[in-house]
């Protein structure tokens, strides 16, 4: 299998005691945001009562590393593992609501109806179903670029591999910039968003982990393989 994210080497290991080889190859990389006018922002929001959006675990990292206090936020983020860290950082009372996919979560904004104006803390490869799923509700929303996404395309010369994990739209772009899906394989991921994207490059079958995050995805392929023997 080709994970298309590097894993941790227990993750790897786990699924080799299972049958299961896993060669990692990032077809992206991505940057916290180091920009001074940013952090400042950051920073003055911090002693403001807003209500913010991350849609990634990417952009809650950003935001948290330049907050020395627990800001008295209202928070909307995805499931799995963004919902921890908002969690053990924010709050628990601080957590409004989570969804499985960007659109879904600016629902639970509107259904919540309590926010005129969200924060919404991004990177630069950000989808459009979530502010155009608020601008349509007449919710003002503010967008801060927090971490970057560069796409890393790689080609894949050995075509042994029968299954293939992602856990992006960036790096479902990434891949098929340089690569072709065999029709055989079976393409594995984390969330509807991401197999949305998957299913506008090829018609592979596509089999979404119920529970997100690497380690998870990793026990389905082995649970999909067990059965298929």
């Amino acid at each position: 299998m080709i994970s298309t994210s590097i894993l941790p080497g227990d993750v790897i290991a786990y699924a080799a005691d299972n049958g299961i080889t896993i060669t990692d190859i990032p077809f992206i990389d991505v940057t916290l945001t180091n920009d001074g006018a940013v952090i400042e922002e950051i920073k003055e929001l911090g002693q403001k009562n807003i209500t913010a959006i991350f849609t990634s675990l990417n952009g809650i990292n950003a935001v948290i590393n330049h907050l020395t206090a627990k800001p008295n936020w209202q928070v909307y983020c995805m499931d799995g593992v963004s919902k921890p860290a908002a969690i053990k950082f924010f709050g628990e009372t601080a957590l409004a609501g989570t969804a499985s996919n960007a659109a879904q979560l600016g629902e639970r904004v509107i259904e919540n109806n309590k926010a005129s104006s969200v924060v919404f803390f991004c990177g630069n490869k950000r989808l459009a179903d979530l502010p155009v799923t608020l601008h349509k509700a007449g919710i003002e929303l503010k967008e801060i670029e927090v971490y970057n996404t560069v796409k890393t395309p790689h080609i894949i010369e050995d075509k042994s591999y029968n299954a293939i994990a992602f856990f992006s739209p960036s790096a479902v772009e990434s891949f098929f910039e340089v690569n072709e899906m065999p029709a055989d394989v079976t393409i594995f991921t984390v969330g509807q968003t991401t197999a949305n994207k998957i299913n506008e490059h090829c018609n592979n079958k596509v089999v979404i982990s119920i529970k997100p995050g690497k380690e998870n995805l990793v026990k389905t392929v082995i649970e999909y393989f067990k059965r298929a023997i």
